[in-house]
């Protein structure tokens, strides 16, 4: 992919096509990421037929591949079906990403739902090239949850309903992940996409915790605009709470005081992440989001 075609998904929300998984056709979340005892070795020998088991069939999507086609079945019903394994190795990962009111903000070019799309599609495209499962939910003023996919061809398929789901409501992140836990009992990758400004954020980190101590590993990704970078303002000026439509004056002398405060909470967030081990990710809106992806599949450093 060129510098050109890579900038244009940083000029428009609605670029959530095949590009975006092009792009990050050569990118993987090992090791750096799975470094934990409950994803140790994982993945290795994928291609090694006695490590997996067969699990069930489901019907043949164009893209997929044809070495797991059941010739049997297409000789007696004239209908391709593939066979799908299970592995030990393999990761089932949730990615659930923040539709609230909050994540409709925009300063300038992306809102900070199109940057969380953009950036949920590449990490379920990263997962699913390494034969891993994926679950999508967009958890806003109503809960989406898209089916399983096991393979790019699924997720591709898909782009046109993630295209179409909107940011409303109140923020929900906490108990979705709660009450999706209560209807699964594998261990998983849990991807968590949002600004992160949620009313039971200590609660939040202490169930993600737990989730940890079960054998999960949970991810965060920070959505921000470059307002919530640097704050400033030259005089006066008033601000709106996206998510209750309280609305509040600051004079000059008080901006300074927000900025602050703004910061202060951007620390205390990282800060919890790395207290409780969790990884951190931050993304910008104003900044390419496949660059701001590749470098941190490629750091060392998880949390950052």
């Amino acid at each position: 992919m060129t510098e050109t075609e890579d900038r244009s998904f940083t000029i428009t929300g609605d670029k959530i096509d095949s590009r975006l998984l092009e792009a990050v056709r050569n990118l993987s979340f090992l090791p750096h990421l799975l470094s934990t005892d409950s994803y140790s070795g994982i993945h290795d020998g994928k291609s090694n037929g006695s490590n997996m088991e067969f699990s069930s069939h489901r019907q043949y999507e164009p893209g997929d591949d044809l070495r797991y086609l059941d010739w049997n079945i297409l000789a007696k019903t004239g209908e391709a079906h593939l066979k799908q394994f299970e592995s030990e190795n393999r990761i089932n990962a949730n990615i659930i990403a923040d539709a609230s009111n909050s994540m409709d903000y925009t300063s300038k070019n992306l809102t900070k739902w199109e940057l969380a799309r953009a950036v949920a599609v590449m990490c379920g495209g990263i997962l699913l090239q390494q034969q891993d499962r994926v679950k999508f939910i967009a958890s806003g003023e109503s809960t989406v949850e898209l089916p399983d996919w096991s393979s790019p061809a699924q997720l591709s398929s898909n782009l046109d309903k993630i295209k179409q789901i909107s940011a409303r409501g109140k923020t929900s992140l906490y108990p979705t992940g709660r009450e999706i836990e209560n209807t699964s009992k594998k261990k998983k990758l849990w991807i968590f996409i949002s600004d992160f400004w949620l009313p039971e954020l200590e609660d939040f980190f202490q169930w993600l915790k737990t989730l940890q101590n079960k054998g999960h590993q949970a991810l965060l990704l920070a959505i921000w605009d470059p307002v919530e970078r640097h704050f400033d303002s030259d005089g006066p000026c008033r601000l709106k709470d996206m998510e209750t439509g309280n609305t509040i004056t600051l004079d000059s002398s008080e901006i300074e005081e927000f900025s602050k405060k703004l910061r202060l909470f951007q620390s205390r967030l990282k800060n919890l992440a790395l207290r409780n081990k969790i990884s951190f990710w931050n993304f910008f809106t104003d900044r390419n989001p496949i660059k701001q992806l590749r470098t941190h599949l490629t750091s060392s450093t998880l949390n950052k």
